[in-house]
């Protein structure tokens, strides 16, 4: 995989937040030593593998197969110091979360300006809950998110000036000097912001202590202008509790078994058992296959959207070659006689030696004719175990229903030239 600059800086930025929040959760039970920081160099080698391993494939297993071997790996790296639940738990929303982005077209999380407050906001929780470890940790991840922000925003300005630029044999100045101006702000804008967290880190307790007391001035002021009612005599009752206790009386009461109703329930028990597993199931089932169909459009749009540095023939070739195979996919698990008889079909169609020259919009008759490079008999093609084949196939695209397992064994005999 050739990683651009771009596919670089998204994945030092998932490396600062998931190691962040690994971090911010390990240090509230566990004492923050130097193995402890070493042993989250794991879930770094996890965003490495899980942003790189298969990520452009468009197939599902093997994506799956690249997510689930950066997770072993990570398991293995992982259990060899303390901290081993934060860093899996991450890991694991990590692998869910660039399923959904997959699928949606937003897996890409870039280190702009806004993930700073990110940063900012485990600091103060850091600092107001006095772990040190924390804010410390999360000064040092702004600094470096901002960095991180100022080459984003600079690659994706000099991106946009050249495009509009290219093929014109000049150097865009003007645009260069608008970024690096941009530069310059960003770069002013992160220093005013690390100096008042600088100054809210050695004078925040002052600070906090000055405001809290004048708004608890104020509110004491305020709350003393107010009328006040008078004060009403408070009225106890006294009541006493007492009476029959109708749960002992039931107690004595001798209970009748009704063998009836007790088999009717747990009759019934074990029926809504047996509906829920069934609706659930089902549910599971129908989840399982609309992922797999969104994952399998989200990989066709994907490929449909990248740039092809191909020669006009080869990619028209491409082109068609996966039109054909986009076609004839018949999802492995249909057993039916119809899909057999469409499989078994399209299989013979690929063996031809015309094949290759096949095209999208070409009928049944037309695929028979270009793969073969024959004609059927026309005063006696009934004859002809090409006519058959087709016949067959016709009946099964067509007319499913009215296929048996009979028309499957035909088929097979005439493809293996029994017949």
């Amino acid at each position: 995989m050739q990683l651009t600059k771009l596919d670089i800086l998204k994945i030092l930025n998932n490396i600062c937040m998931t190691f962040m929040l690994v971090w911010m959760i390990q240090t509230y039970y566990l004492d923050a030593t130097k193995t402890l920081l070493i042993g989250n160099l794991s879930i770094v080698v996890f965003i490495i593998l899980n942003d790189t391993l298969f990520v452009n494939s468009g197939k599902l297993f093997l994506y799956t197969l690249g997510r689930i071997i950066a997770f072993v790996i990570l398991v293995i790296l992982a259990n060899l110091t303390v901290g081993f639940g934060p860093r899996v738990v991450v890991a694991a929303a990590c692998i869910l979360i660039s399923y959904y982005g997959y699928m949606t077209g937003n897996d890409t999380i870039y280190p702009k300006l806004p993930i700073i407050f990110y940063y900012v906001a485990l600091y103060v929780i850091g600092y107001f809950t006095g772990n040190h470890h924390l804010y410390l940790m999360a000064l040092i991840f702004v600094i470096v998110t901002a960095v991180l922000a100022v080459i984003l925003y600079n690659e994706f300005n000099m991106q946009r000036h050249f495009l509009i630029l290219k093929g014109q044999n000049m150097v865009p100045y003007d645009q260069i000097s608008s970024t690096n101006r941009m530069m310059v702000i960003i770069s002013c804008i992160i220093t005013v912001v690390m100096s008042l967290i600088a100054i809210a880190a050695d004078y925040g307790e002052k600070i906090y202590e000055t405001v809290s007391n004048a708004v608890i001035a104020f509110l004491t002021w305020l709350f003393a202008k107010l009328p006040k009612e008078p004060d009403l005599p408070v009225v106890e009752e006294n009541t006493q509790h007492g009476g029959v206790d109708y749960a002992e009386i039931l107690k004595d009461i001798p209970q009748k078994e009704n063998k009836f109703l007790d088999a009717f329930w747990h009759a019934m028990t074990i029926a809504m058992f047996f509906v829920t597993a069934i609706v659930v199931i089902f549910v599971v089932y129908k989840i399982a296959i609309a992922f797999y169909r969104k994952f399998n459009e989200a990989g066709k749009k994907q490929s449909r959207d990248k740039t092809v540095f191909l020669s006009p023939k080869e990619e028209r070739k491409k082109e068609k070659s996966k039109a054909f195979e986009d076609r004839t996919k018949i999802p492995f698990w249909a057993g039916s006689p119809d899909m057999r008889i469409r499989k078994m079909y399209f299989k013979y169609i690929k063996k031809l030696p015309g094949a290759g020259d096949i095209k999208n919009y070409h009928t049944p008759r037309q695929l028979e004719l270009v793969a073969k490079g024959s004609t059927y008999f026309e005063e006696n093609r009934e004859e002809d175990v090409l006519w058959k084949i087709h016949t067959i196939y016709e009946k099964a695209r067509y007319n499913p229903d009215a296929c048996t397992g009979e028309d499957v064994a035909q088929m097979k005999n005439y493809i293996a030239g029994k017949i």
